[in-house]
């Protein structure tokens, strides 16, 4: 039912009956964010009255959104422990222009979200990461690992290296740190003529922040949940 639906109208009211989302294929059509479209839609997802099943097509990873592993890894796993049932699988990587990747995400109904604690700080359990390329060389990404491991010598991040064929050039990594109780993550994304140096700054100084922050999530995630 929608209610001030009207030229002038101030405000508008719609009250849905039942949420019933059916299976279906999306396609974003730019290198537009599938992780954002996911953080959009996720709670229609969880909430309706049956399992739903979604392909996505768009962008793996860009400005002002998080990386798809991000979304897998940390936003997922969180919802996990708060009692969410979800598989994301990440087909193929889309980078922009020219995007192209493709994500499927099932998502089963949940009636109540189980309570978190999150005051105090774990010792992690583990960190890896993930190091993403398109149309760029290898040695690129191993420079970069070398110089993330380097300025973080005590974390022993496991780091794992992908080459895909992407319709468009492009980079992303991904670390996760995962604790018994919670798990924490931060990315960096492809920009055109941008150093291995510029990127393994970005990120390690974005590790450096939470570990300094004596606080359990990363500060995107703590936003998200909060939202």
């Amino acid at each position: 039912e929608v209610k001030g639906a009207f030229i002038g109208s101030t405000e508008v009211i719609f009250e849905p009956k039942e949420i019933n989302i059916k299976n279906r294929r999306i396609n974003i059509g730019t290198a537009g964010s599938i992780s954002l479209l996911i953080q959009t839609i996720f709670p229609i997802l969880i909430f309706s009255s049956r399992t739903s099943k979604l392909e996505i097509i768009g962008g793996t990873s860009g400005l002002g959104s998080p990386n798809i592993e991000y979304t897998k890894y940390v936003f997922l796993k969180n919802l996990e422990l708060m009692g969410v049932k979800s598989d994301l699988q990440i087909l193929k990587q889309g980078f922009y222009p020219k995007g192209g990747g493709v994500v499927s995400i099932l998502t089963e109904p949940v009636s109540e979200l189980k309570n978190i604690n999150l005051e105090k700080v774990e010792e992690k359990r583990r960190a890896f990461g993930s190091v993403i390329i398109s149309k760029i060389s290898r040695i690129f990404a191993e420079k970069f690992v070398f110089l993330v491991r380097k300025m973080l010598s005590n974390e022993n991040i496991d780091f794992k290296i992908s080459v895909e064929n992407a319709l468009s050039q492009g980079f992303s990594s991904t670390i996760i740190y995962e604790y018994p109780s919670y798990y924490a993550g931060f990315d960096t994304y492809y920009e055109i003529g941008k150093s291995e140096d510029y990127f393994a700054n970005k990120i390690v100084n974005r590790i450096k922040e939470y570990l300094n922050s004596n606080s359990c999530l990363d500060k995107h995630m703590a936003c998200l949940l909060y939202t």
